[in-house]
């Protein structure tokens, strides 16, 4: 796995976040992967819950400073990046003084969602554009973690696809239990990025629900895999994989799900990757 440039994209990891299982399986493969020799790093959104000085983030000046575009409006994309001790992984973290300031991750102290949290994953996303951009590191595969991933597929195989940086990056999304309640995300996700209009994401409520997201998601990618509770699954799920093949990875042990994804990546390298 020596020429394997991967990079991980995730809302959650542990030490530094950690809501579902989700953030075990990206610490675990990132290290399994890494020990390999291959190149590997992380992207995350910088929340608010997720402490500057406890995990001693610190800002990338180089690399920030670019203007995201959110509509008609432009937002200052910060970089950061962190550590995990021993493990010689870099964890690159997506922040904005507007959108990731307090304690909040997707809902406020009353409990009820925010108002930006649309705006906010469209500008994680592009934020992983020009991180990556910025670095000007190209992996060989993006691996997309969770339903906060799933624009990415679109983004790279669409929006970015002449892009000479990325054209030959190969996407895994990957789906597993944490799906989101209604109401988390409004259109205004679409109206703000417009290209997505022809996407049908938006239900018959005015909401970005998780089924349709995760369709997104589902059918930009090269390869899909679900890593899912046996007690858990996810809405649609069934549906998607009448639609599309869907990869099933081991949930609970690590060496399972890290010896299913090592295949799947060596695969991609491969030139016969088509047929996995």
């Amino acid at each position: 796995m020596t020429d394997l440039k991967i990079l991980y994209v995730t809302n959650e990891m542990d030490p530094f976040l950690i809501e579902s299982h989700l953030s075990k399986v990206v610490r675990n493969l990132a290290r399994e992967v890494r020990n390999k020799d291959a190149e590997v790093r992380i992207l995350m959104p910088k929340f608010g819950a997720i402490s500057d000085t406890k995990n001693r983030l610190h800002a990338v000046l180089r690399l920030s400073g670019i203007d995201i575009e959110i509509g008609k409006e432009r937002k200052s994309l910060i970089i950061k990046v962190s550590s995990i001790r021993g493990e010689k992984i870099q964890i690159y973290f997506i922040d904005n003084k507007d959108y990731f300031k307090g304690k909040s991750i997707f809902k406020n102290k009353e409990g009820n969602f925010l108002a930006n949290n649309s705006e906010k994953l469209i500008f994680y996303s592009k934020g992983i554009i020009e991180t990556m951009k910025q670095l000007q590191w190209a992996p060989n595969v993006m691996h997309c973690n969770g339903w906060y991933s799933a624009l990415m597929p679109l983004y790279i195989k669409t929006r970015y696809k002449g892009d000479p940086l990325l054209k030959d990056t190969k996407v895994i999304y990957s789906i597993y239990g944490n799906y989101f309640e209604e109401g988390l995300l409004d259109n205004s996700l679409v109206e703000k990025e417009e290209f997505l209009k022809n996407e049908n994401i938006i239900n018959d409520r005015g909401f970005i629900d998780y089924p349709r997201l995760t369709y997104l998601g589902v059918k930009y990618a090269d390869i899909v895999t679900a890593s899912l509770p046996a007690d858990k699954q996810c809405p649609v799920y069934e549906e998607m994989c009448n639609d599309f093949k869907i990869k099933s990875i081991p949930f609970d042990e690590p060496k399972d799900y890290i010896k299913s994804y090592k295949k799947i990546y060596e695969s991609l390298l491969s030139p016969v990757a088509e047929s996995v």
